[in-house]
């Protein structure tokens, strides 16, 4: 069974659920992360938690995109463009701390 690590401060930065993997067979001791490990668990998290505000905000535009909306054809597709712009953010970003949100079209 993998255990999880909820919280840890590395290098300054917040991770929450590191998985704990690296065990010392023998001893039962946790062995020490490499900064690549941990470096991983970081940015894992990090997208986690972009890709959690990301659909959040998606859903919130969610009634924009059905039939009766009550918006003009300019205005659907500024909120189309923004919702695909937020769906697009993990595939246009290398580093999790860099993301740029876009911006919400105004009503």
């Amino acid at each position: 069974m993998e255990r999880i690590i909820k919280f840890a401060v590395i290098d300054g930065k917040e991770v929450f659920n590191l998985p704990v993997s690296n065990r010392d067979t023998d001893s039962n001791q946790l062995t020490q992360f490499s900064f690549d490990q941990l470096e991983d668990a970081y940015k894992t998290s990090r997208w986690d938690d972009i890709r959690v505000a990301r659909n959040r905000l998606v859903s919130e535009t969610d009634w924009t995109q059905i039939p009766d909306a009550p918006l003009t054809a300019e205005k659907k597709a500024e909120f189309t463009a923004y919702r695909q712009a937020l769906r697009d953010i993990p595939q246009n970003h290398d580093d999790p701390d860099s993301v740029t949100w876009p911006s919400k079209p105004t009503i």
